[in-house]
């Protein structure tokens, strides 16, 4: 069966590059930055160790407060004005994520991590088109492991003083290292 198009190797190479960074590195980071949130919200902590029903809730916030994917590169369709800004077909636009899911317009108290927050429109994955393909999956694990790190080491403490961000992506707001330990 002749394929419906060819794929060269720079579109290959960037594909797979896309499908590790996005499946392995942006999940790992998003879900360091929830554990120190969390580590640092013993309130929400012990609440979400008490009634594991909030976690979905909480992980939608979590993401909307502690993703890990700061922008996403788009290329203009077509001629548009955005609040007085003139953007021409084939313009190459960023778009930063932490503004959009902290955008007053759109969200009460952005700053503050609210699981009780509803609706959550936060585009953490992206949004329409664009949207993470792996994002029901990454949801789905990021509940489960909520749910365990919450009833196994529901005491846990990040040693912040230890703790590495990366200083080398420009994409992505992660930890390189986060030691952490449990009395249990």
């Amino acid at each position: 069966v002749k394929p419906e198009f060819e794929l060269d190797d720079d579109t290959v190479m960037w594909m797979i590059f896309t499908l590790i960074m996005g499946g392995a590195e942006n999940p790992a980071a998003t879900i360091g930055n929830s554990m120190l949130q969390l580590a640092q919200d013993t309130v929400l902590r012990s609440r979400l160790a008490a009634d594991h029903s909030l976690i979905p809730a909480a992980a939608d916030e979590l993401l909307r407060q502690t993703s890990s994917a700061v922008s996403l590169a788009r290329n203009v369709t077509r001629d548009v004005e955005i609040e007085g800004a003139q953007l021409r077909t084939g313009d190459r636009v960023l778009v930063w994520l932490p503004g959009a899911n902290r955008d007053p317009r759109v969200f009460d108290r952005p700053a503050e991590v609210d699981i009780d927050r509803s609706p959550n429109p936060h585009i953490a994955f992206g949004d329409g088109p664009h949207v993470c393909v792996g994002a029901q999956l990454f949801r789905t694990y990021f509940h489960v492991l909520l749910r365990e790190i919450l009833t196994k080491m529901p005491d846990y403490a990040v040693e912040e003083d230890r703790s590495v961000r990366f200083d080398d992506a420009a994409t992505m707001w992660g930890w390189r290292s986060m030691p952490a330990h449990t009395n249990r």
